[in-house]
């Protein structure tokens, strides 16, 4: 019976988080300095994050992040010790996401091992960052961490495609 109710509470913390990341990717932060164009309604803008320069933004101005090794668009961020950190950028309800004329690459989605739908840009899935606090934060920009026995390396996603690296990051767990 005891196994059975630490399962039990597993399962209640597993939604709890996964609720927490859906909310905050919907970028519950305050609007940032979004390039002419964008809004809340666009799901992807491009604005400047300090310190980094011109990157891709959720509506509500929140940097948005993709890691080197998800590229080919394998979802490997996939459990709530990962998600709970790199929250996915998501849609809902079969939407199609949207992008800003200053975001110069593809916009699409896929199906994450939770059966939400991610956004990708350039066949990468797109993240925002928990321990950015504001609109123009992007303290991920370099970082670099492990879950789940993968070891990921993290940067803000620019307008052209291009990954924005920085060596200032921190390291595996660094936040």
């Amino acid at each position: 019976m005891h196994k059975a109710v630490m399962i039990a509470a597993a399962g209640l913390c597993s939604l709890t988080i996964a609720g927490c990341a859906n909310s905050m990717s919907s970028g519950s932060s305050a609007a940032g300095k979004v390039m002419p164009g964008d809004s809340s309604t666009t799901t992807v803008g491009v604005a400047t994050a300090s310190g980094v320069g011109k990157v891709l933004v959720t509506g509500k101005g929140r940097t948005l992040y993709l890691d080197d090794q998800e590229k080919s668009g394998k979802i490997l961020c996939g459990k709530a010790d990962c998600t709970s950190v790199w929250i996915p950028l998501t849609v809902t309800g079969g939407k199609k996401p949207t992008g800003s004329s200053s975001v110069h690459g593809t916009l699409a989605t896929l199906k994450r091992p939770d059966g939400t739908t991610q956004v990708t840009f350039n066949g990468a899935p797109l993240y925002t960052f928990a321990y950015d606090h504001a609109a123009g934060d992007a303290q991920g920009n370099g970082q670099k961490d492990s879950f789940d026995g993968t070891s990921f390396s993290w940067h803000a996603a620019t307008p052209s495609g291009a990954a924005k690296s920085s060596s200032s990051g921190g390291g595996y767990g660094g936040y």
